[in-house]
């Protein structure tokens, strides 16, 4: 395994000091790894420090312009710093480019939502849901995405109607849950937050 993939596989498991010296010693060894400058850029975005972090998603776009993770962590960093309007262009241009490509219609629905626009970003993340691959750990983001803006408008049924699509089709993970539980919590169900056992896990006991 690569040093810049060592460095993904740790990013995944939440090993933030590992995956960091893991970009730094790819970027020494090739100063054109792009993944290693967005690599970079998740783990400072994720620390908060979004200054930085726009620096190296943009370095990585100069190097790589059709990168869809680098153009994706500019825009989500630019929502981040509220330079919303920035965002939402960049992420137009970027869904008439790539027409197939979930990340972009979910980060567009996100800068539409940020800034008001609730019946558009609506409309991006059911495109997402539509683009997203099931067998991917961040297919379940849209499907989040939509709920959370559902229930903030009152529709909370319809909201678990999404995660429930949802749990149909993509692998039971703490995301997903952590997804039906942010709805019902705004429901003020808080009771219902633990799930009882299935019929067949009974049987078992």
């Amino acid at each position: 395994m690569c040093i810049r993939d060592r460095g993904w596989v740790h990013l995944s498991q939440n090993r933030a000091t590992e995956a960091r010296a893991a970009f730094e010693e790819a970027g020494k060894l090739d100063s054109r790894n792009t993944s290693a400058l967005i690599g970079q850029g998740e783990l400072l975005y994720a620390d908060g420090r979004y200054t930085e972090a726009i620096s190296r998603f943009d370095e990585a776009i100069q190097k790589t312009p059709d990168d869809v993770d680098a153009i994706c962590g500019a825009a989500k960093t630019k929502i981040a710093l509220e330079r919303l309007q920035d965002a939402k262009t960049q992420l137009t241009t970027a869904r008439s480019t790539f027409k197939s490509e979930m990340l972009v219609a979910l980060w567009l629905g996100k800068a539409e939502e940020a800034l008001g626009n609730k019946s558009v970003a609506e409309t991006e993340y059911n495109v997402a849901i539509e683009l997203a691959d099931p067998q991917l750990p961040n297919a379940v983001e849209p499907y989040a995405a939509i709920a959370k803006l559902l229930a903030s408008q009152g529709r909370a049924a319809e909201a678990l109607q999404k995660l429930e699509l949802a749990k149909s089709k993509l692998a039971d993970t703490p995301a997903l849950q952590r997804a039906f539980g942010d709805v019902l919590a705004a429901q003020g169900k808080f009771c219902l937050l633990y799930t009882s056992p299935s019929p067949r896990d009974r049987t078992r006991s």
